[in-house]
């Protein structure tokens, strides 16, 4: 399943970024390291970085986030460098929406499930 929920950062490269290189980013506003980890942690293949408006670049194979306590670090792992200033464009991606489970309630697999769900997520609700 794709990614439909990401979460987006647009920086200014302060220097080049050679392969292997890394530039560090806060989180975008709102957001942060718990956002983007264990049951909330999107696709590493829909991790994705444009830079200058023109490459892409998608999937571990050519770039990495690694979310820190307070902001993520990203690795070029293209044969590319990014330019000295240029506009860097990350999307980080987050688990699908619908696709979090609650308290350890998985998403639904068929109808035939609500009744059970509804009937865990009220045994929650009633331990609060």
């Amino acid at each position: 399943m794709a990614t439909n929920n990401f979460g987006v950062v647009a920086v200014a490269l302060a220097s080049a970024v050679p392969n292997n290189g890394t530039v560090v980013v806060a989180y975008p506003a709102g957001t942060a390291q718990a956002d983007y980890q264990n049951q909330f942690a999107g696709p590493v293949a829909d991790n994705v970085a444009v830079i200058n408006n023109s490459n892409r670049y998608a999937g571990s194979g050519q770039v990495t986030f690694t979310y820190g306590a307070s902001n993520v670090t990203v690795t070029n792992k293209s044969a590319d460098t990014w330019p000295a200033g240029a506009t860097a464009l990350f999307q980080l991606p987050r688990a699908p929406i619908g696709a979090v489970a609650l308290a350890g309630i998985a998403p639904l697999a068929a109808a035939a499930d609500l009744p059970t769900t509804v009937g865990k997520v009220n045994e929650i609700l009633a331990a609060l």
